[in-house]
């Protein structure tokens, strides 16, 4: 007795529906292998059923309808091969993006665990070791604009570096004119790469600022004024990190920049 399958029986019989042969036939990836001469009615044969398991699983390893075509053209066994190990290189990458992807959230969520322990506002004396950074001089006016089209040149150059290498991003900023200029931005990296610039590091007056950007010059002030108390002088631009950001956290009233004051 020959047995065959109409859409519907192969549809349920592999657990898919209907759409998806409709659409394999439309596309002349897998058509029904015979037709009923009385009533024009098509149906696939029982033999076909290892085909379609072929293109189903094909389909589950992540190849496209298309390669699946393509594939199924292939006669020789050592083209085969190729086209597997070629899907094998490409999982590979897929893996090691997903490692990537992995580490740089473990990272984000530390950082943001930890930061958000510091108590705000208080002063400390820091020094900061040398690093390497790739710095981006921000064009007069040195505003906010000029600041974002900096920023999004040095992300330009920086986006494809891995998370352990591209570590922090770091503002400058000149203010001792009473007008806040933002001279430079940069991303510091884990050690000398093409493109990178040393930055000797140095003592810093330190203070962590909670709040709204528009209110960081308060946090400065008071850092200036306890420098001066202690008989010490300003030297240099202030350097700014910021900690938590619109990314950590939902209000702009718990940003959490670290503000840096080179002083002697």
């Amino acid at each position: 007795m020959k047995i065959s399958f109409t859409v519907g029986e192969m549809a349920r019989f592999h657990n898919i529906s209907r759409q998806t042969l409709i659409h394999y036939d439309k596309i002349g990836l897998f058509t029904p292998r015979e037709t009923d001469p009385r009533t024009g009615y098509r149906y696939y044969s029982l033999e076909q059923n290892e085909e379609l398991y072929m293109i189903i699983s094909l389909k589950n390893l992540g190849m496209k309808l298309s390669e699946i075509k393509a594939y199924k053209g292939v006669s020789s066994i050592a083209e085969r091969i190729s086209v597997f190990k070629e899907k094998e290189a490409m999982a590979v990458r897929k893996i090691d993006e997903m490692k990537r992807t992995m580490n740089r959230l473990k990272t984000i969520a530390t950082a943001m665990e930890a930061r958000n322990r510091i108590v705000p506002f208080d002063i400390e004396f820091k020094t900061v070791p040398p690093k390497h950074l790739i710095s981006i001089t921000v064009s007069a006016p040195q505003g906010f604009f000029e600041m974002e089209l900096a920023i999004k040149e040095l992300l330009d150059r920086t986006m494809h570096l891995p998370m352990d290498v591209a570590v922090e991003m770091l503002f400058w900023l000149d203010d001792t004119g009473g007008e806040e200029l933002i001279t430079a931005v940069a991303m510091e990296v884990s050690g000398p790469i093409e493109g990178s610039i040393p930055f000797e590091g140095g003592k810093f007056a330190c203070i962590h600022h909670k709040g709204p950007y528009e209110t960081i010059h308060t946090s400065r002030r008071k850092l200036e004024t306890h420098l001066e108390s202690l008989g010490l002088k300003r030297d240099g631009e202030t350097i700014e990190k910021a900690l938590l950001d619109g990314m950590a956290v939902a209000k702009e009233s718990d940003y959490l920049v670290e503000v840096l004051m080179p002083f002697h």
